[in-house]
């Protein structure tokens, strides 16, 4: 089953023509389809077969603005939501952020694992608006300045810092630019293992490219 296409001239989700849900619900409407994010789902743990359990989790903002579609985090999508958080880069300041998650921890009577986001310095080559991996987009601790982000937070105590994350854009038809900042990723989680960081977790981020002509491919070559 096609989950979107033309039909006589009339845009269908899942059989179901678009004018159809308009004159029901009304206009602006956001019309998602479960089956299409099944298939990519199952595309994606296919492609990430040969890695060991990976964990591929759902980004909430991708349907829910202002709370447009609830139900995509729902059962039997099965996803597991999550959510990102960034840190100011100008400052390399993260230590008050981490103390705020003592607190909380220390309310709790729990110990909270943590995870950082790096910006590694990686133009994706994306549209100018979606593209937050390069040294000058303002999100993520400068990959550079790790070890002295990292210190800090290591010590406070109530906290476990377990993990680290980098995002560089959306809408990437290149697999290029995602190797690059994934072996900076490794170099870096390397480096920090070596200073006695017990880093478990690498959130990799997304941005795999959307196909919207068809008749091109989904991923190109470095040279394409």
């Amino acid at each position: 089953m096609e989950c979107f296409g033309l039909r006589e001239e009339i845009v269908h989700c899942e059989e179901v023509p678009l004018p159809l849900i308009a004159r029901a619900v009304g206009t602006p409407v956001f019309v998602h389809s479960s089956a299409a994010m099944r298939c990519q789902a199952r595309a994606l743990r296919a492609a990430l077969a040969p890695l060991r359990d990976p964990l591929i989790a759902y980004a909430l903002k991708a349907t829910h603005w202002r709370g447009s579609s609830p139900a995509s985090a729902r059962p039997p999508m099965k996803w597991r939501p999550r959510s990102k958080a960034g840190f100011d880069s100008a400052t390399l300041n993260v230590v008050p952020e981490a103390e705020l998650f003592l607190q909380v921890a220390v309310r709790m009577g729990r110990t909270a694992p943590v995870a950082l986001r790096f910006n590694p310095d990686v133009e994706p080559g994306s549209h100018a608006k979606i593209s937050i991996g390069a040294a000058h987009n303002k999100f993520g601790i400068p990959i550079g300045d790790a070890p002295a982000a990292c210190a800090p937070v290591g010590e406070l105590p109530g906290l476990e810092l377990q993990g680290v994350a980098i995002h560089i854009g959306s809408q990437l038809t290149s697999p290029a630019p995602l190797g690059t900042a994934f072996g900076r990723l490794g170099v870096m989680i390397e480096r920090l293992c070596s200073e006695r960081h017990a880093i478990r977790i690498a959130d990799r981020g997304g941005g795999l490219g959307v196909r919207y002509d068809p008749s091109l491919p989904l991923l190109q070559s470095p040279a394409g």
